[in-house]
């Protein structure tokens, strides 16, 4: 029986189907990371620009540019986005 190369991966693992199978596990994990971290990332680029947004809202209301009504109005608005 030929054994191959055990760093190479051929034929290691019996035969190549099994080769094949655990390469693309090994790809789709490396993906799924890979779209995790970018999810992750998103996710804090929003919340940053929402709680900016939030911080210049309460400025306008702090200066009396706006008033109560207006200041929880576009704070809904800015929360359920």
């Amino acid at each position: 029986m030929v054994q191959g190369c055990p760093w190479c991966g051929y034929m290691w693992w019996g035969s190549w189907a099994a080769t094949l199978l655990i390469w693309i596990l090994v790809v789709a994990l490396i993906v799924g990371l890979i779209l995790v971290f970018m999810r992750r990332r998103q996710t804090d680029d929003r919340a940053h620009r929402r709680d900016r947004a939030e911080e210049a809202l309460r400025e306008l209301y702090a200066r009396g540019e706006i008033d109560e009504e207006t200041y929880k109005r576009r704070l809904d608005e800015l929360r359920n986005r």
